[in-house]
């Protein structure tokens, strides 16, 4: 059961990592993002990196403009320690 358990989130935070390097590969070429499998990636993404941006523009000085978008490398930071986590958790 453990096994079947560990599989299935593996499953689902590898499809999270691919959408999510898809969609940073993507965002390098401006006629790329008006396809509509880039409308599906982006819709399967932002709710994940909405929050990022939020929590990362508040702390962000005022008058200060980012000119690259981290939310994506965090995300994937993230994403690793739940994975890791979750495997505690079921293996415990």
């Amino acid at each position: 059961m453990d096994f079947i358990l560990i599989r299935t989130f593996d499953a689902f935070f590898n499809l999270l990592y691919f959408l999510l390097i898809s969609r940073v590969i993507l965002s390098w070429f401006a006629s790329a993002r008006q396809t509509r499998i880039a409308g599906i990636i982006y819709t399967l993404t932002e709710p994940l990196l909405a929050p990022i941006r939020y929590v990362i523009s508040r702390f962000q000085s005022e008058g200060v403009g980012m000119m690259f978008d981290f939310s994506p490398l965090i995300a994937l930071i993230l994403i690793q320690i739940a994975r890791t986590a979750i495997r505690s958790v079921i293996l415990a």
